[in-house]
């Protein structure tokens, strides 16, 4: 081999390294985008308390799938019930953005509260559990769960107050999930929490079943207010 040959040779090998450390530094960025964009999450005000508050807290629980996961049906649903937090079940991710902008549920700069139900349908599915709300919600995200999501959570503010918000589909048995979300509530320090969705049967400890089949932690009185759903918490 030549000396010239050996310089192309050269020059061949370091330009096979520079596109491979590109395309690596591409997929780092791509994956620093992907966590950011999904774990991103603004913070309650500081000024918020944690506590039930002044006014009463009117919730619905919607499922998506029993009216076929219709955008029309569902916006039609919520604008029919008036309430200050809509719990939608197995709803379709892809229509969550739309439907809460046309109800007027829009949380602004912050981040819809959705999570795809992975521990029933699977890491690739796009049915899952959202929370829309006219009262500001914050810090939005998964439940932590080692089995995949099983229910989204956030924090809603009215007045100086914040409290919970979960909505879940737990799979059966559901053991191991009700033991996270009671692990987790407590290492919250054991805020005021209003849970609604599926919890296959599941006896959460601290827990008070309300109207309904809301579960309530932290003091909260229930009652239900009409034939619609609409369960009002104080």
């Amino acid at each position: 081999m030549t000396e010239s040959d050996t310089s192309r040779s050269e020059k061949s090998i370091n330009g096979r390294w520079l596109v491979t450390g590109l395309f690596f530094l591409a997929g780092l960025a791509m994956v620093a985008f992907y966590y950011n964009a999904k774990h991103r999450y603004d913070p309650a005000p500081a000024a918020a308390q944690w506590g039930r508050p002044t006014n009463p807290v009117r919730v619905v629980l919607i499922d998506a799938a029993a009216i076929g996961n219709d955008r029309v049906k569902l916006l039609n649903g919520i604008k029919s019930i008036p309430a200050d937090v809509y719990f939608i079940r197995n709803v379709e991710g892809a229509m969550v953005d739309t439907v809460a902008r046309v109800a007027g549920l829009d949380q602004g700069n912050r981040p819809l509260v959705f999570y795809p139900a992975q521990n029933i349908d699977g890491p690739g599915t796009s049915i899952g559990n959202a929370i829309l709300s006219n009262l500001p919600l914050y810090e939005g995200r998964s439940m932590p769960n080692k089995g995949g999501s099983f229910g989204v959570w956030t924090v809603a503010v009215s007045g100086e107050q914040k409290f919970m918000l979960a909505c879940i589909g737990m799979q059966t048995p559901p053991d191991k999930e009700s033991a996270m979300l009671h692990k987790a509530w407590l290492e919250l320090g054991s805020p005021p929490m209003i849970i609604a969705g599926d919890r296959a049967g599941a006896a959460i400890p601290d827990s008070v079943t309300g109207p309904e089949g809301f579960l309530l932690m932290g003091d909260w009185n229930a009652a239900k207010e009409s034939t619609d759903g609409v369960v009002v918490c104080r």
